[in-house]
């Protein structure tokens, strides 16, 4: 892909993936996007060495991130997800409204903004979603696709 001119159709997690992972690859990059997406910029951390070979030889502590990341998900955001008044939505609408104010560009910020509350679909997660689109190779495409 490097050097080429690509076109993500969607802003789905994996076309948020897709865009993350070509931002930096590709000349120049489309994001066509139907329905804007509230993103939550949780971190997503590359495993040290050390943390990979003591996981493979003892996954305890692997199961015990498991665990607490799974205990958050049903604890907090199902809650959230299930009852919107939960005291649980606020700090994720919070977030995410926080993380959309990250893109400078008045006009671009408005495309990204879902017309939903955050949660009512699917939760999106990218720690630099917002900061790639707004690159000078990344155009954000809301015009139907013909």
């Amino acid at each position: 892909m490097a050097g080429k001119r690509v076109g993500v159709i969607g802003t789905g997690s994996t076309a948020i993936q897709i865009t993350s992972a070509l931002a930096d690859v590709v000349e120049h990059l489309d994001v066509f996007q139907r329905t804007a997406q509230w993103v939550l910029a949780i971190p997503n951390p590359d495993f040290t060495f050390e943390e990979r070979s003591k996981y493979r030889t003892d996954s305890s502590g692997l199961k015990y991130r498991h665990d607490g990341w799974s205990r958050r998900a049903t604890d907090l955001v199902s809650t959230a997800l299930i009852d919107a008044d939960s005291p649980n939505m606020a700090p994720i609408g919070e977030q995410r409204r926080n993380n959309l104010e990250t893109v400078e560009d008045p006009e671009l910020r408005e495309q990204l903004r879902p017309d939903y509350r955050a949660a009512c679909k699917r939760l999106i997660m990218s720690p630099e979603f917002y900061e790639n689109v707004q690159k000078p190779t990344i155009s954000v495409v809301t015009s139907t696709i013909d």
